[in-house]
């Protein structure tokens, strides 16, 4: 009896949850429809999509993962992409929309493929890890980044405390490999975050990791002293990720309200960018006063500023591939690999602005979609797309599964490039290569190779 009273809530739950969001979705997509635009009818269809992906994932799993891939990847997706796209000040063309379909259709197709190759990792070895080796290997990054560090802001200075932020952002970015080594900096926090974490969960002194604190902390400054938000979001993102399956898992209210912070945070940012050139006179502009309903209005407002922008430099773009402009024919895509070639190489932002006559510093964010298309047309998007959800789905498998930290890190970086490029480009930069290179450096260093039973079965 007990048992069909607890099961009795637990659906009652879901469907509560269900119902939120679909109605919550519903009066988001709703206003932005209400201006009777043609694009009305794919909005509803990539509603119907992200409820029905929702809906199936609750009802399916009694304990659900928001972490896993056909969530926390494609519900943003879907709603990022059709609440920028509707706010994008111009008519925006089918073939625009139908990339969008045709991307999150070849993304489950990934997923699904990824759970047929699922059984060759059963039985993967399991890694338990040297803490001595950890902390010198961790102390060596700092070091290599530090380093790199000081050379960078003798040269240009902390962008944060520049009076000009973008064009200190871009000085820095322009120094090549030497702005590539001081990326060590937060790849040492994060592991020395998780390992504090994991010490304080398990009931030790925080004495014991005097290091690893100073390591978490100086990250976080290191992030903000960067001046960009992309920056910050990345540090946070992948350790927040790591966290949820090395050290305790995320609740799904924590997980939303997170989802609620991010989105005003990527709204302030933009607004302290703006506030920053127009001074005083940009509150008069959007009536803003000081409350917290019109902070969250402002938010609220460059949030989908923000959105809509890709979603404009893709259409831009698209007003002139393949007729003006050729694809690339999978330079975008191979293009990481390209940047550690010596002289200047272009990446994927940069050689999209150029195909739409942008005359800004820094790329154009034309969506991981965009740049797929970009490369391959419907051909790139429907092997990009697909390839990222089998990457996705095969990580998260290992990272839920195996448990080992590598697959952790490597997971929540990729989920994290994943969520970032639905804005921006998915392989845009040699970060991309970086980070997942130094996660296995960091592992053979570290390492203890230890046989995990044959006990992985779902």
């Amino acid at each position: 009896m007990e048992k069909m009273v607890n099961s009795v809530k637990l659906s009652t739950v879901k469907l509560c949850i269900i119902v939120c969001a679909i109605t919550g979705f519903s009066l988001i997509v709703g206003y932005e429809v209400s201006k009777l635009r043609t694009d009305t009818i794919f909005a509803l269809i990539n509603l119907l999509i992200a409820t029905v992906i929702f809906a199936y994932c609750l009802i399916r799993n009694k304990t659900i993962d928001f972490f896993s891939p056909q969530l926390v990847f494609a519900l943003p997706f879907l709603t990022i992409i059709t609440i920028g796209t509707l706010c994008v000040e111009q008519n925006i063309s089918l073939r625009q929309w139908m990339i969008y379909e045709v991307g999150i259709a070849s993304f489950f197709l990934g997923i699904l493929m990824a759970k047929y190759v699922q059984p060759m990792f059963i039985g993967t070895a399991t890694y338990t890890y040297s803490n001595h080796k950890i902390k010198v290997v961790t102390a060596l990054f700092l070091l290599l980044g530090i380093t790199a560090a000081i050379f960078i802001y003798q040269k240009a200075g902390p962008p944060l405390l520049q009076h000009d932020v973008g064009s200190a952002r871009f000085e820095v970015n322009d120094m090549g490999y030497i702005a590539t080594l001081k990326g060590f900096i937060p790849i040492a926090s994060i592991i020395s975050g998780l390992m504090l974490f994991k010490g304080i969960k398990e009931g030790q002194k925080l004495i014991k990791f005097k290091l690893y604190t100073c390591l978490f902390l100086l990250g976080i400054l290191d992030a903000i002293m960067t001046g960009s938000r992309e920056a910050l979001l990345r540090f946070l993102l992948i350790l927040l990720i790591a966290f949820h399956y090395y050290v305790k898992k995320i609740k799904y209210h924590t997980f939303f309200i997170i989802a609620l912070f991010a989105v005003i945070f990527v709204g302030l940012v933009k607004f302290y960018r703006i506030y920053s050139d127009l001074g005083d006179k940009i509150f008069k502009e959007l009536n803003f006063h000081s409350d917290i309903m019109s902070l969250l209005s402002v938010s609220w407002h460059f949030a989908k500023n923000e959105f809509s922008i890709s979603m404009h430099c893709l259409a831009k773009l698209l007003e002139v591939v393949p007729k003006l402009y050729n694809f690339q024919y999978g330079y975008l895509f191979i293009s990481p690999f390209i940047l550690c070639l010596p002289g200047e190489q272009l990446n994927t932002g940069h050689v999209a602005r150029e195909a739409i006559g942008g005359d800004w510093q820094g790329g154009a964010a034309i969506t991981l979609v965009g740049a797929f298309y970009f490369d391959l047309g419907f051909i790139g998007v429907i092997v990009g797309m697909a390839f990222v959800g089998f990457l996705l789905k095969t990580l998260h498998f290992l990272a839920a599964k195996n448990k080992s930290l590598i697959y952790i890190l490597l997971y929540a970086f990729f989920l994290e490039n994943s969520l970032t490029s639905i804005r921006s480009n998915f392989m845009n930069g040699f970060i991309v290569l970086f980070y997942p290179i130094s996660f296995i450096l960091f592992h053979f260093l570290t390492a203890v190779y230890i046989r995990r039973p044959n006990d992985l079965q779902k």
